[in-house]
């Protein structure tokens, strides 16, 4: 099917492209079913509404146990690096859960009109989604930061006598939506 209601599920995506097949498998007695399967590379990209990249050629397997957790192992591709993913996602709680693991070398984390910065990184989310933790270890490969400074502005200030506070530069991976609020 195609993967445009995803968009809709929470305000941290700005939008899905593409189509999923999926693969399942159902065992088990009928009261206690488990289902197992995965979904094969898709063409389709999961667009955030942050400013970190989107999530391409996601490949995962997957386990659902008898109280519709899915145990995770997969990849995915973000900024054109590999983004190896394995963890658990429980989605029929309230908020869902998260208990992922990401790990990858030169992944894209940010990238806008002032701001692009890579990093291998190794890192653990947990938690249900709207508080969600994240831990592990983040180690800049790449960075570039450029902003336009109104140098005449700040000479014709002095020479009038105005002394302007400095501005400081604010950095976050997000200013909404589930990793404004992580920590």
């Amino acid at each position: 099917p195609d993967l445009a209601w995803l968009a809709k599920l929470s305000a941290f995506t700005r939008g899905a492209e593409g189509a999923l097949t999926a693969r399942l498998k159902l065992d088990g007695e009928l009261g206690k079913p488990t289902v197992t399967g995965g979904a094969p590379p898709s063409e389709g990209a999961l667009r955030l509404s942050t400013d970190l990249p989107h999530l391409r050629e996601l490949e995962l397997e997957l386990t659902m146990d008898e109280r519709y957790a899915l145990a995770l192992k997969g990849s995915g591709e973000r900024g054109g690096a590999p983004l190896p993913l394995e963890g658990s996602l429980a989605p029929a709680r309230e908020p869902p859960v998260f208990d992922l693991r990401l790990r990858g070398e030169n992944v894209l984390l940010v990238r806008n009109a002032e701001l692009r910065l890579r990093a291998g990184l190794d890192l653990y989310v947990k938690g249900p989604v709207d508080a969600l933790e994240i831990s592990g270890d983040v180690a800049l490969t790449e960075g570039r930061f450029v902003r336009n400074v109104d140098i005449l502005k700040g000479l014709l200030n002095r020479s009038r006598g105005e002394v302007t506070a400095p501005t400081g530069i604010g950095f976050s991976l997000a200013h909404e939506g589930p990793l404004a609020s992580a920590e």
